[in-house]
């Protein structure tokens, strides 16, 4: 691994404006300086090899086979794992890429399937040589890349950090966002998850909604609005050519140093407010809400249940349990599941097995998969999926897509859901939905 100090930008969405047209261009953003969590920004780009999952299978550059199984898909993925890297840094050169919700359809066909063709394939990986990585903590900005990295490649790299900032064109609306169910459609699969909640179907069910617009110009400048609007720790930025995804994520799906994982679900929100009186007493009606804490701990046995699958007998734990941790426009509960891996299981493999995430689904969690599928009837495409980064040095980290907008052929669709439990009221939970989305629609 070769090393080059950049100097400290202030902001690193104006060096990745050099390279955030390019297809397959990727920012990690931990949303600093606005916000308190987070320590390194991450870029890059051009990718050297692609592996993807879509409705007809899985696609490695390894086999011409169409038959290709996930466990295929994981050994290719796995190829770079055991490289040595430098440990400090949080990319060494590996795979960034991202999962659609609609994947959990095709890990588990009896969960449910897409309702539509999808405009993203159902899992995209990229293996990238190169990176910028910004380091908060010790103020410092340099390019890593892998002593085999194509040279014209490297010096192109090289050549657009040297430039001038450039400024994307302009995001404009060119319509209001529509709401794609209505109150009253809202109110009717309400009272439907009550009644399978009431039969003994499920405990919990995550119901979401999208929002549409018609937008001209460039969609990172509308990242650039939503990051600096509503900063998160979790942040991304993906062009996926005709696609691009927009990331204002807070919460962690997976992580992984090693052997040893971790899982950050929320579920418990409130709104903010500028009285600061007004919002630590919104904080703390939440961290005293026995609805909201009952949702978590359902969602907290579901994880622990998902990594018990794999790890180590005994090494799941629940490090911390209802954790209040504050936003721009929302406080959440947060809790904290740990966990240690075997030698002969790999994060890749949990990974696929947890996914989706409980948080966005529901418990148990085929069965509210399979309520989703009944009661909403578009895809959620990235919405609820997630955004990855698999290091050579053992570093891996991946994201749920909740607060993510997608943009495809000049629409822009944003989602928001809550989880229903038996005591959700339904009034608050529509008005929660609200809460989640406002800000980012305002921000657009």
């Amino acid at each position: 691994m070769l090393t080059r100090s950049l100097p400290y930008p202030s902001d690193i969405s104006q060096l990745f404006s050099r390279f955030a047209d390019d297809r397959h261009a990727i920012l990690l953003d931990s949303g600093k300086p606005q916000q308190v969590q987070g320590r390194f920004d991450i870029f890059t780009a051009f990718p050297s090899r692609e592996a993807s999952i879509d409705e007809q299978g899985v696609h490695t550059p390894d086999s011409d086979k169409n038959d290709q199984k996930l466990n295929d898909l994981i050994r290719f993925l796995q190829k770079t794992a055991a490289s040595d890297g430098v440990k400090s840094l949080p990319f060494t050169g590996g795979w960034l890429g991202f999962s659609t919700f609609e994947l959990g359809y095709w890990l588990e066909p009896v969960s449910g399937k897409p309702h539509q063709p999808g405009t993203l394939p159902l899992f995209w990986a990229g293996y990238y040589q190169w990176a910028v990585i910004q380091d908060h903590k010790q103020r410092t900005c340099q390019l890593v890349w892998q002593a085999d990295m194509d040279a014209s490649l490297l010096a192109d790299v090289e050549a657009r950090l040297s430039e001038t900032d450039c400024e994307p064109e302009p995001f404009q609306r060119t319509q209001a966002f529509e709401q794609g169910s209505n109150f009253t459609d809202y109110q009717r699969n309400f009272e439907q998850i009550q009644r399978y909640i009431s039969a003994g179907d499920c405990y919990q069910v995550n119901y979401a909604m999208p929002f549409k617009a018609t937008f001209t110009g460039n969609a990172f400048a509308a990242y650039c609005k939503l990051r600096s609007a509503v900063p998160s720790p979790f942040m991304a930025y993906v062009n996926h050519g005709r696609q691009q995804l927009l990331s204002i994520s807070p919460e962690r799906f997976i992580a992984a140093e090693g052997k040893r994982i971790q899982s950050k679900p929320i579920k418990g929100t409130a709104a903010r407010s500028s009285d600061p009186i007004v919002d630590k007493q919104q904080a703390d009606k939440l961290l005293q809400s026995s609805k909201n804490r009952a949702e978590n701990v359902m969602i907290v046995d579901l994880i622990r249940n998902d990594f018990s699958r794999l790890c180590k007998p005994g090494s799941v734990n629940v490090e911390r349990l209802f954790e209040l941790e504050s936003f721009s426009n929302v406080h959440h509960l947060v809790s904290t599941i740990s966990g240690e891996l075997p030698e002969n299981h790999s994060v890749w493999e949990l990974f696929f097995q947890s996914f989706p995430g409980g948080s966005i689904t529901g418990a148990p969690k085929i069965r509210a998969c399979q309520i989703i599928n009944a009661l909403e009837q578009q895809n959620r495409e990235i919405y609820c999926g997630s955004i990855f980064l698999a290091s050579d040095n053992g570093h891996f980290d991946a994201n749920i897509c909740i607060r993510t907008l997608l943009c495809h052929d000049q629409t822009i669709t944003a989602w928001a859901g809550g989880g229903i439990v038996a005591d959700s009221v339904m009034e608050e939970e529509y008005q929660e939905c609200r809460d989640k989305i406002g800000a980012l629609l305002k921000a657009l």
